[in-house]
């Protein structure tokens, strides 16, 4: 859609977005650049304060490839909305399990304590019941 608006109008587009977690909302970050082409030109880290400087009068080698696997897009978000979420609560320990039911694919994702910086153990579980 933005490559689009950007080819249509002739125009380039720097699309800016916030990392953070906010009560039940985790909003990835991302940030995008776009010439006046429509290629992508520069993107920002998901899921961590980023910044960059983006000079439209510049030639960028285009971005072809940024979707990442559904599995990696679960655990990041997962993994960021909660160290948020313990950041902003003063949690210094987390053991969490849940178990999800009827109709939900299956997946198993166990938190590295490396990546809150703290003592955490993780586990997510959910079974297919077909």
């Amino acid at each position: 859609m933005l490559s689009t608006l950007t080819k249509t109008n002739q125009l380039p587009l720097a699309y800016v977005c916030v990392a953070g977690g906010q009560t039940d909302l985790v909003f990835d970050g991302g940030s995008m650049c776009f010439n006046s082409k429509g290629e992508l030109e520069q993107l920002g880290k998901t899921y961590e304060e980023d910044f960059f400087i983006y000079d439209t009068e510049k030639q960028y080698t285009p971005i072809l490839e940024v979707e990442k696997t559904v599995e990696e897009e679960i655990t990041a978000a997962l993994t960021y909305g909660l160290k948020e979420y313990a950041d902003k609560t003063g949690f210094k320990k987390a053991l969490i399990g849940l178990k999800w039911g009827y109709r939900l694919c299956n997946c198993n994702i166990h938190c590295n304590p490396s990546l809150w910086k703290r003592k955490c153990s993780c586990s997510f579980n959910a079974f297919s019941i077909f």
